[in-house]
C-alpha cells in the first residue's frame, strides 16, 4: 500500500514505480497500467512546468537586472528559448523583451570597448599622420 503523496520530480520516483510494476506484474490489469501511465504523464508535466518556471525566472531576472546580462551563459540560455516558446505567447513576449535588453547591453559594451581602443590609440599617437 502506498501512503502519502509522492513528489513526481523527486529522485527515484520513476524507479520506485518500476519496482512496483515488477513486484505486481502478475496483477498488471488495466488499472495498474493506467496508474503507471498517469504517473509518467504527471512526471513529464511537472518537469515541463519546472522548466517554464526556471525560464520565466531567468528572463524576469534579465529584465529587472538581477541576472547578469553579460554573463557568458546568457546567450546560450536565451537562444534555444526562441524555438521552445510559440510566437505570440506570453513567454515569447517576455523572451523578446529580455533579448532586447540583452542586445542593448551587448551593444553598449561593444561601444565602450571600441571607445577605449580609440582613446588608447590617440594617447599612443597611433592615429597621427605625422
Amino acid at each position: 500500500m502506498i501512503v502519502g503523496r509522492i513528489d513526481s520530480l523527486a529522485d527515484g520516483a520513476m524507479a520506485r514505480l518500476a519496482v512496483l510494476r515488477a513486484k505486481y506484474s502478475a496483477a498488471l490489469d488495466g488499472g495498474m497500467l493506467d496508474l503507471i501511465a498517469r504517473a509518467r504523464e504527471t512526471h513529464a508535466e511537472a518537469v515541463a512546468r519546472a522548466e517554464v518556471a526556471a525560464d520565466r525566472a531567468f528572463l524576469e531576472g534579465l529584465i529587472d537586472g538581477t541576472e547578469d546580462l553579460l554573463s557568458e551563459d546568457t546567450f546560450p540560455k536565451l537562444e534555444p528559448m526562441f524555438t521552445r516558446y510559440a510566437e505570440g505567447s506570453e513567454m515569447f513576449a517576455l523572451l523578446e523583451k529580455a533579448a532586447t535588453i540583452f542586445g542593448d547591453a551587448a551593444q553598449e559594451l561593444a561601444s565602450w570597448v571600441i571607445a577605449g581602443e580609440v582613446i588608447h590609440a590617440a594617447r599612443c599617437g597611433w592615429g597621427d599622420d605625422e
